[in-house]
């Protein structure tokens, strides 16, 4: 059982309690991810494997039913790491509704994305490939893996977005007393948007890349169904960012960290708030701990923020030739930043809020802990 002083649970082999796993089969190489169903139903059996996208859309209601019925110990997630946030929701709210025990259904991660950053903070690898020998014999290794993993606590965070802008009121007439025309203007209208994070939020040009990606991924799928693909058209518009990314105003941009105002250093092209270990498929920023900041864990209650000057710096930090500007750490993050600038939440681009001519306040602060396994140093 957690507790606060022994932070995780060991899952041993004779540990009879039942293990299911929920597949994304859109994830991946398609041989890859068939080649994971089979060997799913083998070793766990076929009443215990669910498929989460059936369809386009997840089967979400279904989902819950499965897990609800079988209150599994340990659930493997085989997808990227959106899939992987889509269950840690349902797990979430069904521990939350005590539809589930509080101490069942942690998370394991067969990585099967493009990035899978938390899959490799978790120590289960930065993306499965189906091997050319012995496949089925390596497969079994991987739960093997998951049985010897431990639990633990992971942070999850919540986003908040806020743009104010001032409208006009749609109330225009005569004036009683002169006859006059008169229009009516509102005070400041309010635009609030939510997310819950995982992984990380940055803002800049490296969420320029993650829009750009987004749209050409919604307008030509069927070019964005490999994760080699995938990389290839990474890299292309990131080409393109090194000719077209713009430092941060600094009289615009502000950071508060746990209501301290921090300084963003001159000519940063990209803030990263992020809570795993790696970031954009594998770069690690903190892996430097001689200094003031703490060791980053997914499950401290501390957020890291890191300044990024342009592509060819991310490229140096990703090949381990250069450091990322470590910038703060803590568990209240504030940014006031122009509409204008991209960001983007775990991968996906956020466009909700939009403007070239409004300021978007950003609010992250703890949302909850949810019960993931680890097997890094085990």
């Amino acid at each position: 059982m957690l507790t606060d002083n022994q932070n995780c649970l060991e899952m041993k082999r004779s540990d009879k309690r039942v293990t299911v796993a929920l597949i994304n089969t859109r994830s991946g190489e398609r041989t890859a991810a068939e080649f994971v169903r089979r060997q799913m139903e083998t070793h766990l059996g076929e009443e215990n494997v669910f498929y989460l996208f059936p369809s386009d859309k997840p089967a979400i209601p279904e989902a819950k039913k499965f897990l609800e019925r079988h209150n599994p110990a340990v659930v493997i997630v085989a997808g990227g790491d959106g899939t992987v946030s889509l269950v840690l929701d349902i797990t979430d709210g069904l521990r939350g509704t005590n539809m589930l025990s509080a101490t069942s259904a942690y998370v394991a991660v067969l990585p099967m994305g493009t990035g899978n950053d938390l899959s490799r903070t978790l120590g289960f690898g930065g993306g499965y490939v189906k091997p050319l020998l012995n496949p089925e014999k390596k497969f079994k290794r991987f739960l093997d893996r998951v049985a010897h993993a431990k639990g633990i606590k992971m942070d999850r965070w919540s986003v908040q977005l806020q743009k104010k802008s001032t409208l006009t009121v749609a109330s225009t007439g005569e004036d009683a007393h002169t006859g006059a025309s008169s229009r009516t203007y509102g005070v400041d209208d309010v635009h609030v948007v939510e997310k819950t994070m995982m992984n990380y939020f940055s803002i800049g040009f490296d969420a320029t890349i993650v829009r750009q990606f987004g749209d050409f991924r919604n307008d030509h799928p069927t070019m964005c169904s490999r994760r080699s693909l995938n990389k290839l058209w990474y890299g292309c518009f990131g080409c393109g960012a090194m000719c077209n990314s713009v430092a941060f105003p600094r009289k615009q941009m502000k950071l508060t960290v746990d209501d301290k105002c921090v300084a963003i250093p001159p000519g940063t092209k990209a803030l990263l708030v992020t809570n795993v270990k790696t970031y954009a498929g594998g770069a690690v920023f903190w892996k430097d701990n001689r200094c003031r900041f703490a060791k980053p864990d997914v499950g401290d209650g501390l957020l890291e923020v890191t300044a990024l000057y342009g592509v060819w710096h991310l490229a140096g930090v990703r090949m381990g030739i250069r450091k990322a500007i470590k910038v703060a750490q803590g568990n209240c993050i504030r940014i006031e930043t122009p509409a204008y600038f991209a960001m983007q939440l775990d991968g996906e681009p956020l466009d909700e809020l939009a403007c070239s001519e409004e300021m978007i306040d950003v609010s992250i602060t703890l949302f909850s802990r949810t019960l993931v396994m680890t097997c890094e140093g085990s």
